[in-house]
Formats: structure tokens, C-alpha cells, sequence
């Protein structure tokens, strides 16, 4: 049989060590808030806002100008973009990429990434991890949801060896669901007891 391991928890708890105080709000990215424009960035960031080459396309709705380099989060190095909506020319989103991470075992990374972020933002929202010998797309994935903003941590690929962190503007297009915390439940298929009894329904309606 083979053997799945799939979580999900609407509130995760790993031990003691994720028992930290919870913000009431993340109103942003850093020193950052959401809406703000270009020049609004660099004077929040400073010299940690640098700028690209060009504009740089995320998706079909957002682009970057200015980015991050030399970020450390739990003895990991990563760098950052700040994505802006193309509609309305200001900050929707922030990515953090994992450029070198200081513990070989991915997995072993993962969670140490998590009780770092917890140590910041308190105890996830949910934590959905797909892990099992032959999955087609091995995940594990931790969300933070704030009255302001989303933080998002996700691992994928064979051996969890990619990495990223997202921060996004709480809008109210989100939610789990949406972020594939809550699985879509699959379509029962009627059996064939059901299947009579919901045909003797429809004949006593036409009647």
C-alpha cells in the first residue's frame, strides 16, 4: 500500500517552540505598506531598495522595478522583488527567493524556516504538507493570514528544493481555499441504490 502523508490543520502546532505572541496585523513587507508607489518604496527601503536592469514581469498583472539582495532569515540567504499591480502602478506583493540555505535536508529546512517565521508572526493560520515516495508534485506549504497581509512559505519539487516567500496584500481575494489549503472534495459517484432512488424522485415531481 502506498504509503501518503498529508496534513492539513487550520491551526498548526509544532511543539512547543511555535507557542509565540501573535501580532494583530502585519500592515506590510518590512517598512513597506501596501498601495504605496515607487518613490514610496525607495523612501521606506533606503538603500535596501535596489534598483533593476528593466521591468520584470510576474505573471500577467505584475512587474518589478526594484528589488532586494542580501536578506537573511534563519541563516538563509535570499533576495527579494517588490511586485507592483500594472493597473494601478503600486505594491500588491513581495517575493522572497531562497538563494543558499544553511541546513542540507530540505525538509529539515523547512521546518526550521518555520519556527523562525513563527518566532516573528506567532503561530500559522494552516500548514498543508503532500509528501509521500512517488508524488508527482511533493509540497509543504505555511500560511500566515493578517487583517493586512498574507505571508506564504512554500517547498516543492522532488526533494523540496525549491523555496519561496510570499508576502501578499490581504484584499479579500484569498483565502485557503484559494491558496490550496482546503482540498476540493471529490465528486461522490451516485451508486446504483442512490442512482434509483433519485430517479423514483424526479418520476414523483412530474407527477
Amino acid at each position: 500500500m502506498k504509503t501518503r502523508l498529508t496534513i492539513l490543520l487550520l491551526t498548526l502546532f509544532i511543539g512547543a517552540n511555535l507557542l509565540f505572541a501573535q501580532p494583530k496585523d502585519v500592515p506590510g513587507y518590512s517598512k513597506t505598506r501596501w498601495g504605496m508607489t515607487e518613490q514610496e518604496i525607495k523612501d521606506a527601503m533606503k538603500e535596501e531598495a535596489i534598483p533593476l536592469k528593466g521591468k520584470k514581469k510576474f505573471g500577467f498583472t505584475s512587474y518589478a522595478t526594484l528589488g532586494m539582495k542580501d536578506i537573511s532569515i534563519d541563516s538563509n540567504d535570499f533576495i527579494g522583488h517588490f511586485l507592483m499591480n500594472d493597473k494601478t502602478d503600486r505594491l500588491s506583493q513581495v517575493n522572497i527567493d531562497i538563494i543558499a540555505q544553511n541546513i542540507d535536508d530540505n525538509f529539515d529546512s523547512f521546518n526550521s524556516m518555520v519556527k523562525a517565521l513563527s518566532k516573528e508572526y506567532g503561530k500559522p493560520t494552516a500548514l498543508y504538507t503532500s509528501i509521500y515516495p512517488g508524488a508527482k508534485r511533493p509540497i509543504s506549504k505555511v500560511v500566515w493570514m493578517f487583517p493586512s497581509t498574507i505571508i506564504l512559505y512554500i517547498s516543492w519539487g522532488q526533494d523540496l528544493d525549491k523555496s519561496m516567500l510570499q508576502f501578499f496584500e490581504n484584499n479579500g481575494k484569498r483565502n485557503l481555499n484559494t491558496l490550496g489549503f482546503i482540498p476540493v472534495e471529490e465528486k461522490k459517484t451516485p451508486q446504483p441504490e442512490e442512482k434509483a432512488i433519485k430517479t423514483e424522485e424526479k418520476k414523483e415531481e412530474t407527477k
